[in-house]
């Protein structure tokens, strides 16, 4: 019975504590935020009052309750304990000069070891020296007195029951703001000092109490609460959790504690396992005579396991262990985060770095950390907000005592936004955020523009300067958001583009649900300053929604050819006669003017806008406008004054352009005019064509010799070795009419014998002048043909076809074989082979026979 006495007291106490709590040194204790570090220091009264048996083992108690604190530090967490009296652990000495420093709880079972060397009274200089102490140290600041005081001292001076209280006021009122003082006191007599904006004063009024509240006091410190009845089945030891927890205690305390586990029905433990810690009584008292034997008697029902674990989420879990308990409590701390937000009037969720024109709803409630989701769970406890937002500096309340809330607000663009908002929830939780945390104020912009497209269609790729205003327009629509814009919202659109690269002057034309992109001439005054040629530049629109930011559009390209379409005038002067008689001058035809553009007649139209002019050299003559077909007659006439002799006619057409442009062309012919019929001028040029032909025929039909004769190195047959023998034809010169020819090679080895003949020579067949050298050739007379040495004898000379014998009625001289009697001359051509044979005499008078061969050429051979 007196153990669960003690249980819910240590849940009623913790809840107290929290209650108590409504300074702001608590605020953003929630979790869910990035841990904080902590340097804690706890003044322990181990006076010699705390070992009386009055006390009914509060040294004991206390000591425990300290080990318990400790085993639920964080792990950048400091714990210093100040005794007011020296100690002993382990045989290392400490007091309020030189403190036991604890880091985290992994070193918590140190406590335990504590022996006080000499308990004596109550000196309120640990006080000093714990705050001291805490002034040079880091993070957030908390100092824990723990003591059963009734009469505090100063220098071993008490300052009596009724002075004490004051005396601590004094102390703690010049302690600084960032020193969060608790004070503790145990039993009915201990001194109690009031209670400040700064200092949290609680009571154990026995010191069964001590570790409840001491407790209670660690979770105030660490932002955690008891995990209430509604979450968590003691007797099942079962525990659900509908919000994700940044961290979760138990603590299971009796005998032979051990495997403390939370766990979910599948095995798997409720997030990561942080630390576990036994803990137990101590059995080390006082070294004082007088408290010797309280040592002997400690409180052994104060132990058990505290396990630690971080970053769990939502589930149900079951707390299993061995040994026998006497309490099993769990401390949590709530991971969750205030959610301020905004919605559209869709509901979608803005970011408040883009609030544009339009209607609000600021939503705010309580969010899981873990999975982002809107909780009203009752482990938050109580909720309650407040706050504000202001426009343009005016502010507006935000008040809610529901889970959750929502005000409307109607922004305009360029407004200047604000807000800051508190949550206050189970005992104590605070959570505040202020627009300066997110960059506020806020400047409501322009809603973002949405995508702008310029689509271009139609126009031409050629424009003609002439007909530019009449050209087809280009197309041009404006899509925003995937939507055709038309009427009053297109007219709000701009296009643009660079009037420098378009050529021409360009503008657009509202058509209801497009714009036509139309073309006129650069200068309206003077067409012909717009420049010719290929222009391409980009387009671009411009359009504004109202409450959003200006769009643009991507560039478009744009292009086309400006050119000179103007078709030129041509005029064309024909003639059906040239040539006039001047005494039948007034019968000739007329001379014909012909105009047209681009190959085509002149419509009467355009033909009556055509000026016309023509000037004769001189002569008169009557003009003759044919409309119909785009055509002027010129008529010579006989002034009397006319001369036989060519004269030259020019005529000239112009017309103006409807740009203004002046086109022009000339035409120019020429006629003759003569006294005497042209057919009689004919008829004698004829003649003397005739004549002219009979002269080159007959002279290219005259005969000739080849310029000149070569013969080749040929061969000579003899009975002594000839080394160089020379061979010619004589002469090697150009042959004359009726000359003769010499084919011979000579040597000085055979007494300077030259072997071969002689003979007079005529004109080929074929020896005519306009035949090449190569295709003439030369007539040999038979009877002709003799030794060109009278010391040789010829017996028979053969060429081609022809062959020659002595002959031996007459001296020296040959005659055709077989034939004697015919005396037809043979011919050589180019290239032909003459062979001789014959003898000659010796030195020793002795006939010798040879034979040379020789090739008559008639051009020199390389």
């Amino acid at each position: 019975m007196k153990r669960k006495f003690i249980s819910l007291l240590l849940i009623v106490c913790v809840l107290t504590g929290w209650m108590l709590t409504l300074s702001p040194a608590f605020a953003n204790a929630a979790g869910g935020k990035a841990e904080k570090q902590r340097s804690i220091a706890i003044v322990f009264d181990n006076s010699g009052s705390m070992y009386l048996k009055s006390m009914d083992k509060a040294w004991c108690r206390a000591i425990y309750a300290m080990e318990v604190f400790a085993a639920m530090l964080n792990d950048k967490d400091t714990l210093t304990i100040y005794p007011m009296h020296e100690i002993d652990i382990g045989g290392s000495k400490y007091s309020d000069s030189n403190p036991l420093k604890l880091t985290g709880p992994k070193d918590a079972s140190k406590i335990r070891q504590l022996v006080t060397l000499d308990a004596q009274g109550t000196p309120i200089e640990t006080i000093d020296r714990a705050y001291a102490g805490l002034s040079g140290a880091s993070g957030e600041k908390w100092l824990v007195v723990l003591t059963d005081g009734d009469s505090f001292d100063e220098n071993e001076k008490p300052f009596g029951n009724a002075a004490t209280p004051g005396k601590l006021n004094d102390r703690f009122s010049g302690f600084s703001s960032d020193v969060h003082v608790l004070y503790l006191g145990i039993g009915a007599k201990a001194a109690m000092p009031k209670e400040t904006a700064n200092v949290t004063v609680e009571k154990a009024s026995n010191s069964a109490d001590v570790l409840a509240k001491l407790t209670a006091m660690c979770n105030m410190i660490f932002g955690r609460d008891v995990l209430p009845a509604s979450h968590f089945e003691k007797g099942a030891n079962k525990m659900k959790t509908d919000i994700s927890l940044s961290k979760l205690i138990v603590f299971v305390q009796g005998e032979n504690i051990a495997d403390v586990k939370v766990a979910d029905a599948a095995g798997k433990e409720a997030g990561t396992l942080k630390s576990r810690v036994s803990t137990k009584y101590s059995t080390g008292g006082a070294n004082n005579d007088s408290y010797k034997d309280a040592g002997k008697d400690p409180d052994t029902k104060l132990q058990g396991v505290i396990v630690t674990y971080t970053d769990v989420p939502q589930g149900d879990y079951t707390i299993t262990f061995s040994g026998s308990s006497s309490s099993v409590e769990a401390y949590y701390e709530p991971d969750v985060e205030m959610e301020f937000l905004f919605t559209d009037d869709e509901g979608r969720t803005v970011s408040p770095d883009q609030l544009y024109e339009g209607n609000y709803t600021i939503q705010f409630g309580m969010k899981d950390g873990k999975t982002g989701e809107y909780t009203d769970s009752a482990l938050l406890g109580q909720t309650q907000y407040s706050g504000h937002y202001s426009v343009n500096g005016k502010e507006y309340p935000i008040d809610s005592a529901e889970k959750s809330g929502k005000v409307t607000v109607e922004l305009m663009e360029g407004d200047s936004f604000n807000a800051d908002m508190t949550v206050r929830y189970l005992s104590g939780y605070e959570i505040h955020r202020e627009g300066g945390e997110f960059g506020w104020p806020l400047s409501v912009a322009s809603r973002p523009a949405g995508e702008l497209e310029l689509r271009i269609s139609g126009g031409a790729e050629e424009y003609g300067l002439t007909t530019l205003e009449q050209g087809e327009p280009f197309r041009a629509e404006i899509y925003y958001k995937g939507e055709k814009l038309t009427g009053a919202e297109l007219e709000k659109a701009e296009i643009a583009w660079d009037p420098e690269k378009s050529g021409a002057l360009l503008s657009k034309v509202f058509k209801d649900d497009h714009y036509d992109i139309v073309f006129s001439h650069k200068d309206p005054s003077n067409p012909t300053a717009t420049p010719l040629g290929y222009f391409g530049f980009q387009m671009y629109a411009i359009y504004k929604e109202q409450g959003a930011a200006e769009a643009k559009s991507f560039p478009v390209d744009f292009e086309y050819t400006i050119v000179d379409d103007q078709v030129p005038i041509q005029v064309r002067m024909t003639l059906t006669q040239s040539y006039y008689v001047i005494s039948d001058i007034a019968d000739g035809d007329p001379i014909r003017a012909e105009i047209t553009m681009n190959g085509a007649k002149l419509t009467p139209e355009e033909f009556a806008e055509v000026d016309f002019s023509a000037k004769c050299d001189g002569l008169d003559f009557d003009v003759k406008a044919l409309p119909d077909e785009s055509a002027y007659l010129l008529y010579i006439k006989d002034s009397g004054k006319l001369e036989a002799r060519s004269y030259r006619i020019d005529c000239e057409v112009s017309k103006t352009d409807n740009i203004g442009r002046t086109m022009k062309n000339t035409a120019t012919t020429s006629i003759r005019l003569s006294t005497v019929p042209l057919w009689l001028k004919w008829l004698i040029a004829l003649l003397i064509l005739i004549i002219l032909a009979i002269l080159i025929w007959r002279i290219m039909k005259m005969k000739v010799f080849p310029k000149r004769i070569y013969t080749s190195n040929g061969s000579l047959d003899a009975p002594r070795s000839i080394n160089d023998a020379v061979f010619a034809a004589s002469p090697r010169r150009k042959l004359k009419k009726n000359g003769q020819l010499s084919l011979y090679a000579s040597t000085d080895q055979i007494d300077g014998v030259k072997f071969g003949v002689k003979m007079t020579i005529d004109h080929g067949d074929r020896s005519f002048l306009y035949k090449k050298q190569r295709e003439r050739s030369i007539k040999v007379l038979a009877k002709s043909v003799i030794p060109v040495d009278g010391s040789i004898e010829i017996k028979d000379v053969t060429s081609a076809s022809n062959s020659y014998i002595k002959d031996a009625q007459t001296e020296g001289r040959i005659i055709r074989s077989p034939d004697p009697d015919d005396e037809t001359p043979f011919e050589i051509t180019d290239g032909e082979s003459v062979y001789v044979s014959g003898s000659y005499y010796d030195s020793y008078l002795k006939p010798k026979k040879f034979t040379v061969y020789f090739q008559v050429y008639f051009t020199k051979q390389e």
